[in-house]
């Protein structure tokens, strides 16, 4: 994956291979193949490379429920803050334990934030939320450009945030939601 961390004299005596990723809209094919729901598959398929990997994320109960948490989680950032934030308490929290299953929500809010980018665009086709078009489409509508653009970027902010200090996860999405929510 990294041949230019070799030294020079070792490259020099080696073939490199590169492999193309397979491409997110055959493996989430390969996914409704499979019997997994097309929503499922199309963010499984986006989360990563593998084919295991994305069929054991679409059929856990889990993945399927924290899709659902933040389509909430968007939804209630119209809310009053106290309201959001007994939200973020009472059902974010509790589903999302550790850090990497953060993290994971994360790209699940990214993927939301993105597809209205692409619905505003008129990029139909790029829309991994499918299902949830009409909420979309109202939320599109309803949201600036510029402010989708810095909800993606602290999103952002925080996977980085998430992955490389110890900061407590409820401050970290306590502070996400005040940025988000303005």
């Amino acid at each position: 994956e990294q041949y230019h961390r070799l030294l020079g004299t070792i490259v020099s005596r080696c073939q490199v291979l590169s492999f193309r990723p397979l491409p997110p809209a055959e493996l989430a094919q390969g996914l409704v193949e499979e019997h997994v729901p097309l929503p499922l598959a199309l963010l499984a398929a986006h989360l990563t490379n593998s084919f295991e990997e994305a069929l054991a994320l679409a059929k856990d109960s889990w993945f399927a429920e924290a899709r659902t948490l933040v389509l909430q989680w968007y939804e209630m950032l119209g809310k009053p803050e106290l309201q959001l934030l007994f939200f973020i308490h009472d059902r974010l929290f509790p589903h999302f334990l550790e850090s990497h299953q953060l993290d994971l929500g994360l790209d699940l809010l990214l993927y939301l934030y993105r597809d209205l980018l692409h619905i505003q665009a008129g990029q139909m086709d790029g829309v991994l939320y499918r299902d949830q078009l009409d909420r979309l489409q109202r939320w599109a509508l309803a949201c600036p450009q510029r402010r989708i653009l810095a909800g993606m970027e602290a999103i952002l902010q925080a996977k980085t945030r998430l992955n490389t200090t110890n900061m407590s996860t409820a401050l970290l999405v306590e502070q996400l939601v005040l940025q988000l929510k303005r």
